[in-house]
């Protein structure tokens, strides 16, 4: 159980307010003295909460503004690690909530890498059906895809452009989520005893606390500093100012001026994922190549697996439309995967902005039309399909007059390459 408690200071809606956080009746930095592991095992974590759901009043307090990431490429935001708790209890500001870790979404606001750790408080009804990330779209469907959604257009009623997002805005899962929080942590370490200096040009951070004792930014209870902290004062708030408590709403025409279109993607391809290359080439001539550092590697039951699943829905939907014609079934929905052959592939699924202009979406070997390491001929398909293309038109209205879409549907997919072309989808 949490021994933390808030101190407040001032009306809230004011700028006199303050939240401080107490320990046995202590006050402590939440920035520097709350252990990152609530428990030995490290499975655990404790979480701060600065704004809570429904609200908009930030508290500013690090993700380092010196690291660049190789994923995002991106440097960090100067910030501590945000986290989106996503349990039904609503915290208030200074609580210190134990959480399980579940995924993360990398948000390159502005230009800065700004990690979104998804979480779930270890006392939510749901928190032991929640273990990682594709359990979230299980239990809670649609609750990622809304996330990703507002932090992509929260600032455009502040006239900025739409955010984006590394990894063509897919959540990673738990693994490699620990791995950015271990790394920011030892960051973190390396602020607090010195080693990175805490001012520079670009940023001026207080590292005061109470309980690193390698740090040369320990003070002690007695210190100046530590005796000036005012003593709890809470006051009833104050009415919140109407020009900064407004709806907005984003249609399509606002951010159109963007030119930008968002693909969402599911595709699986009988090759390891390190051959493949996927970009987009527009008629503007602009070059778009698809992160694929998230493809997901399925190993040869996977992925036999995959395509049983996939034929046995291309079955039904038949069965589905020979039934609503009055057609007897020409035969049954069951579709055996015995003559499915099992070979190693990799799935490629997530989301990237691309220019509203007519372009060509592709998949490649590397070395085989664009640059890259040379892909052995071997290594261009582990299974007995071949490569194939794939045929988009634009979806059509007549009604009177011919009107052009934004939709468009796929009408081949099975066209086997008979020539020596550039081999791809």
């Amino acid at each position: 159980m949490s021994t933390y408690k808030a101190r407040l200071v001032g009306a809230q809606h004011s700028l006199e307010h303050r939240v401080y956080i107490e320990k046995d009746g202590k006050v402590v930095s939440p920035f520097h003295d709350i252990p990152l592991y609530a428990n030995s095992e490290k499975t655990i974590l404790n979480m701060i909460v600065e704004i809570p759901r429904w609200t908009n009043a930030k508290l500013e307090t690090w993700e380092d503004p010196n690291f660049t990431h190789p994923d995002t490429k991106c440097a960090g935001d100067n910030d501590p690690l945000d986290v989106c708790e996503i349990g039904e209890a609503v915290g208030q500001t200074g609580q210190v909530k134990q959480v399980k870790v579940l995924g993360t979404m990398a948000l390159l606001d502005e230009g800065e890498t700004d990690w979104k750790v998804i979480a779930i408080d270890v006392n939510d009804p749901l928190a032991s059906k929640l273990n990682d990330i594709e359990d979230v779209e299980k239990h809670l469907p649609g609750l990622l895809r809304a996330t990703n959604e507002w932090f992509r257009i929260y600032k455009i009623p502040d006239g900025k452009p739409e955010n984006n997002f590394a990894f063509s805005g897919e959540a990673k899962n738990k693994k490699y989520t620990n791995e950015v929080i271990t790394e920011c942590h030892e960051a973190w370490h390396k602020l607090l005893t010195g080693v990175v200096p805490n001012k520079t040009d670009k940023y001026s951070l207080s590292c005061s606390n109470v309980t690193v004792s390698d740090s040369p930014h320990k003070v002690s209870h007695d210190d100046p500093l530590y005796k000036s902290l005012p003593s709890e004062s809470k006051k009833p708030a104050n009415p919140i100012d109407p020009s900064v408590d407004k709806w907005f709403f984003i249609s399509d025409q606002t951010r159109s001026h963007h030119h930008s279109l968002s693909i969402n993607l599911d595709v699986t391809i009988a090759m390891k994922c390190e051959n493949i290359r996927a970009d987009v080439l527009d008629s503007s001539g602009e070059l778009t190549i698809w992160d694929t550092k998230g493809a997901e590697f399925l190993n040869s039951k996977e992925y036999a697996k995959r395509v049983h699943q996939l034929n046995v829905k291309k079955a039904m939907k038949q069965a589905e439309l020979e039934m609503s014609g009055g057609k007897k079934l020409a035969k049954p929905y069951a579709v055996s995967g015995s003559d499915i052959q099992e070979t190693e592939a990799c799935r490629i699924k997530g989301r990237a902005d691309v220019n509203k202009v007519s372009g060509m979406l592709h998949f490649t070997a590397l070395g085989h039309g664009y640059w890259g390491a040379h892909t052995p001929h071997e290594d261009h398909n582990r299974g007995a399909n071949p490569f194939f293309f794939m045929k988009a038109i634009s979806s059509i209205f007549d009604n009177e007059k011919i009107l052009l879409t934004n939709q468009y549907a796929v009408t081949e997919h099975k066209t086997e390459m008979k020539d020596h072309g550039t081999p791809g989808i």
